[in-house]
């Protein structure tokens, strides 16, 4: 009794078509709207790979410049002295190279990203 009735209601349904070239003039806009996305994805994801390079070179960069300079910025470092004189403590020295050695993470993590970000917002990336 109840598959007659799905019968009886499947006979009946007689759903409305559109035409064959309403349908491909529809299909083709969308496509089109895909392709622009896949060209602007595409162009976004050379554009940051250019960017990462570029970060990448200026870290390595910054990494060389900031070895050359280790000892002078260890040297410079170990001759701070901090003294406490209102607790009574003495001087405290400074082991200049853990703290140079943290100078230099900082400024080749500075380097990079800040490279990074000013190459990945440029607008003119036409010729990337």
């Amino acid at each position: 009794m109840e598959d007659d009735k799905i019968k009886e209601l499947f006979q009946k349904f007689q759903p409305e078509l559109s035409s064959d070239s309403l349908f491909m003039s529809r299909l083709k806009r969308k496509m089109e709207s895909v392709e622009l996305v896949k060209q602007h994805t595409a162009k976004l994801q050379r554009r940051n790979r250019v960017a990462l390079v570029m970060a990448a070179l200026a870290g390595c960069v910054a990494g060389i410049v900031m070895t050359l300079l280790f000892p002078i910025v260890s040297g410079w470092i170990s001759s701070i002295n901090i003294s406490l004189p209102s607790i009574g403590l003495p001087s405290v020295a400074f082991d200049g190279s853990i703290v140079a050695w943290i100078m230099t993470a900082a400024v080749i993590a500075f380097t990079s990203l800040n490279t990074y970000e000013i190459v990945s917002s440029l607008k003119n990336t036409n010729s990337i």
